[in-house]
């Protein structure tokens, strides 16, 4: 192990206090971006705000976007070590990135869909540069609830790809329905999406999660209550912006599927419990 690796990995005090100012500012861009949503409601408030409204839009989702990975490597790093770490950021991203660049360009996947101009500037003129790093934010965290399931191997991976689309049950109406990130032109049966989306959707978990596992070797079980605490505001504020924007519909499908992988995760835990011998 190297210096550099050892500082990262042997001082929790300072990854504890950086992970912990980093939860801080990302629950504080979840509570501004809705606060400023319903506000916008107040004719007035949107009258005054007018010329800086779509900024206004802007600014707090990249830096949501941008807190979503750096929150989840600081979280992860004590655990799996710099190398790790760093492998499962590039893996992620890299094939995020070769996906989504696939399939805003051929409509292969996902659908045909594209970016709109609110999450920035973009790889190749068509993948914002937010985009990859979510992938794998949220691909370990999903990675991680399946290892709480007591799952490995390609049970862990079919487990965590299927997390990723209960995800996307409360990303993409929020994002191409509620608001217009990105949007499916051809519009499609759930909130203007075609099914072929999920498929999208978990095949390219699929990949990531195939890399983590036999690539990257796994991960063990992590203790802190972070993690679902953490896939859960990811997968919230999607579907709390469907409910400031008056989509009541996207708004309780995207709860119902962000409830179920934690309900997952609890029964096992409880069953574990109760199957433990008292030994008194």
């Amino acid at each position: 192990m190297s210096i550099l690796e050892k500082k990262m990995t042997t001082n929790p005090y300072t990854q504890d206090r950086f992970f912990r100012w980093t939860v801080i500012a990302f629950l504080g861009t979840i509570g501004f971006s809705l606060v400023g949503m319903l506000l916008l409601y107040i004719p007035p408030v949107t009258a005054f705000f007018a010329p800086v409204l779509s900024w206004l839009i802007k600014i707090p989702t990249w830096i949501y976007m941008l807190l979503m990975p750096i929150t989840v490597w600081l979280l992860y790093l004590p655990h799996l070590g710099l190398r790790k770490s760093l492998f499962f950021l590039a893996w992620a991203v890299f094939v995020g990135t070769i996906m989504e660049l696939l399939g805003t360009a051929t409509g292969f996947p996902f659908g045909k869909y594209f970016y709109t101009d609110l999450l920035g500037p973009k790889i190749m003129d068509l993948v914002p540069y937010f985009i990859p790093p979510a992938w794998y934010a949220m691909g370990l965290l999903s990675f991680d609830l399946a290892t709480r399931l007591g799952h490995t191997g390609m049970q862990r991976v079919l487990t965590s790809s299927l997390f990723m689309v209960l995800w996307d049950f409360s990303l993409d109406p929020a994002m191409s329905y509620a608001q217009t990130f990105w949007v499916f032109p051809e519009g499609g049966f759930f909130f203007g999406m075609p099914p072929e989306n999920w498929l999208g959707w978990f095949v390219s978990a699929l990949i990531i999660m195939l890399g983590f596992e036999y690539l990257g070797r796994g991960i063990h079980p992590t203790l802190t209550p972070w993690v679902p605490r953490l896939w859960f505001l990811n997968a919230a504020f999607p579907f709390l912006v469907s409910l400031v924007s008056l989509k009541i519909a996207a708004f309780w499908f995207g709860l119902f599927a962000s409830i179920l992988p934690l309900l997952a995760v609890w029964a096992y835990e409880h069953s574990s419990t109760l199957k433990e011998p008292d030994i008194s």
